[in-house]
């Protein structure tokens, strides 16, 4: 089971949540729930992809990547809404943010010892 949230711009929110229900039907994702909080803009989904095979695996990361495009390309808006950033989307916040991550790592680290960034390089 995947759960995500995203957010797009509340003018738009109409709009992207379209947009990203067709992107589950493209990639086959029949199952899918969409729910959230749409006076913030906020999306949630869930949905249960199989990581049997690496078919399976490849379908999935072009999803992700046809999320990351939408939300953060065409809406600028963020792949990480109400939660942190968690595995699906690291791969992501370089795409997302223009500051190369390892800015704020560095940044965080001058203020205390037990800052941990994940952050893919």
């Amino acid at each position: 089971m995947v759960i995500e949230d995203v957010a797009f711009p509340i003018p738009q929110l109409a709009d992207g949540v379209r947009k990203l229900a067709a992107l589950f039907d493209k990639h086959g994702y029949d199952e899918a729930l969409l729910f959230g909080h749409a006076l913030d803009g906020n999306l949630h989904f869930v949905f249960a992809p199989g990581f049997e095979s690496p078919a399976e695996v490849a379908r999935y990361d072009a999803f992700m990547q046809d999320v990351s495009d939408l939300v953060a390309g065409e809406y600028d808006g963020s792949l990480k809404a109400e939660h942190g950033t968690g595995r699906n989307v690291a791969p992501f916040v370089r795409q997302e943010w223009a500051t190369p991550p390892g800015t704020s790592c560095a940044a965080s680290r001058r203020c205390s010892t037990r800052t941990v960034c994940s952050i893919p390089a």
